[in-house]
């Protein structure tokens, strides 16, 4: 009992911090997502991405190979939280990983200097120029290989093909506004090609 006493009152003086919180719990993402008011005002990419992530989520659950939680002989000295974060991989679940960093980018764009959102029909435009110009943008890198972007910031067409092959993910703010500054610069390149 003394112990006990003793233990209580170090417990006072320095508190014990909580556990650390899943993040992955039973689902990957909130089910209420801080800001979704604002972003659903901004489009249909918010409500598109959310659907997404949770069809993926839905069909990872579904899924028999690999299961949605990992076996008991995965890390089984460690807590469940932890065997499931190092369990749900990206090359496990990819199609989870890839809805949840569109969702993510997709919360990013609300906040203060993010650039100008893209829609997925935008970004799909744009990516439909690039492929249709590639090959007369090819034409017109200068010496080092580079296309100009204007505001002395310039890219290749290495950089561009890689971005573009990702989406609508991860920086596709970023991608948007540098497929609009090459069609400002190189307009319609001519004839596709």
């Amino acid at each position: 009992m003394r112990l006990k006493a003793r233990l209580d009152r170090v417990a006072v003086r320095v508190p014990i911090p909580p556990p650390r919180p899943d993040p992955f719990p039973d689902h990957w993402f909130p089910a209420r997502v801080p800001d979704a008011d604002v972003m659903t005002d901004l489009d249909d990419l918010f409500p598109t991405a959310l659907a997404e992530y949770w069809d993926a989520i839905a069909a990872a659950r579904a899924g028999k190979t690999p299961p949605y939680d990992p076996p008991r002989s995965f890390l089984k000295d460690c807590p469940l939280p932890e065997r499931r974060l190092a369990w749900r991989t990206e090359d496990k679940f990819p199609a989870v990983w890839a809805s949840w960093r569109w969702l993510h980018a997709a919360r990013e764009r609300v906040r203060p200097g993010a650039l100008p959102p893209v829609t997925a029909a935008e970004f799909d435009e744009l990516a439909a120029w690039f492929h249709a110009y590639e090959g007369r943008l090819a034409g017109l890198v200068n010496a080092a290989g580079r296309l100009d972007l204007g505001d002395h910031r310039q890219t290749t067409l290495e950089v561009m093909r890689e971005w573009v092959a990702r989406g609508r993910g991860h920086r596709a703010e970023e991608t948007a506004d540098d497929l609009r500054k090459l069609r400002a610069v190189y307009g319609d390149a001519g004839e596709p090609g």
